[in-house]
């Protein structure tokens, strides 16, 4: 999300607060793509019409409830920073004995960071315990995570999808954006 998005979304959080709904809508898009758009409007009308004008530019279309969710689940996603006197086998030892499912060595960041996904009801937990290990998290968040991705798409389909993005960000309305693809 840009700097400008975030200012949006927090100066647009003075309007009147008993006036905000809390908006969900789910997507389908070209090639399988699944979106789910969080939204908190203080006119359901204008950001149900505002989605349905970017999605028509992406060719796409919004969902019965609970047809896209179901393809995603809430998961913790820990980034934090392996430190130089810690070997990998005293991150695994953390893991076995706490029991965290989901561990990915990666190197998405750069060699000395690592990624921990664990379901949600175990994130503060094991966050906790990685700091008190002496790991600095970069970054730590409980998010949908697709468990149907898609890692390809034609170049007009992916351009047509970053448009989509970038107008969701740009919308005072729409908080959050979360789709099934992953770029390689």
């Amino acid at each position: 999300m840009t700097k400008e998005a975030v200012l949006r979304n927090i100066q647009g959080s003075s309007k009147d607060a008993s006036e905000l709904v809390s908006l969900e809508y789910e997507c389908y898009g070209p090639n399988g793509i699944q979106i789910i758009v969080n939204a908190l409007s203080d006119n359901s009308n204008r950001t149900y019409s505002n989605l349905r004008g970017y999605l028509s530019k992406l060719h796409g279309e919004i969902a019965k409830p609970n047809s896209v969710k179901i393809f995603f689940e809430m998961q913790g996603v820990i980034i934090f920073e392996k430190h130089p006197n810690q070997s990998k086998e005293s991150i695994e030892e953390i893991i076995i004995e706490n029991n965290i499912e989901g561990y990915v060595d990666t190197n998405e960041f750069e060699d000395s960071f690592e990624v921990i996904t664990t379901p949600d009801n175990n994130f503060y937990l094991i966050k906790d315990l990685l700091s008190n290990s002496g790991y600095k998290v970069f970054e730590a968040e409980i998010k949908l995570v697709s468990q149907n991705k898609i890692t390809s798409l034609d170049e007009e389909n992916k351009a047509r999808l970053e448009k989509f993005i970038e107008s969701c960000d740009e919308d005072e309305d729409i908080q959050s954006v979360v789709t099934n693809y992953e770029e390689n």
